[in-house]
């Protein structure tokens, strides 16, 4: 199943990025995007393999382009795992854990940031998270508490305010 955090399409209407996580309960087919770039990081779980890369605890995070047909198979049991997509030639992203311990500054200005808590209890962005939750924003977010967050960089497309999603644990 997929919750959908943020995500940004083109005054055409064309996809130009999207953040989601993914639980990934048995072995299967990854779905295919071409013409978009992806990123995916191992959130909980023993891990898995997507084609020729394995995601664990020691090397959570792989980058491919989604115009290949990838098979997903399972290490010990499901898997939860965020997904970054970007257009390829239109949009480009980052994903970096980030420890947070007091008051702390993520992102950089002129980017789009998406900051998932993955452990801890923090406010962010003017609002608390806790595990899953998220908070985007078009300027560095700032941090209080103490956890780990995924922060996603992506190119500039404005947001008006800060916001936040929440993913059933």
């Amino acid at each position: 199943m997929t919750h959908e955090l943020a995500a940004r399409a083109d005054a055409d209407g064309a996809l130009r990025w999207r953040v989601s996580v993914t639980d990934i309960s048995r072995d299967g087919p990854f779905s295919m995007f071409p013409g978009y770039d992806r990123q995916t990081a191992l959130l909980a779980g023993a891990g898995c393999r997507i084609g020729s890369w394995v995601l664990s605890a020691a090397d959570p995070l792989a980058g491919y382009g989604g115009d290949v047909p990838l098979e997903c198979v399972l290490t010990a049991g499901p898997a939860r795992v965020l997904n970054v997509f970007t257009a390829r030639g239109r949009a480009s992203s980052r994903v970096a854990w980030s420890p947070v311990r007091g008051a702390t500054v993520l992102g950089i200005a002129d980017r789009e940031l998406v900051a998932l808590c993955v452990d801890g209890d923090l406010v962010c962005a003017g609002v608390r998270l806790g595990r899953y939750d998220c908070a985007r924003s078009d300027r560095p977010i700032a941090c209080d508490g103490v956890g780990m967050v995924l922060l996603v960089t992506l190119d500039r497309n404005a947001f008006q305010d800060s916001t936040r999603s929440t993913i059933p644990i």
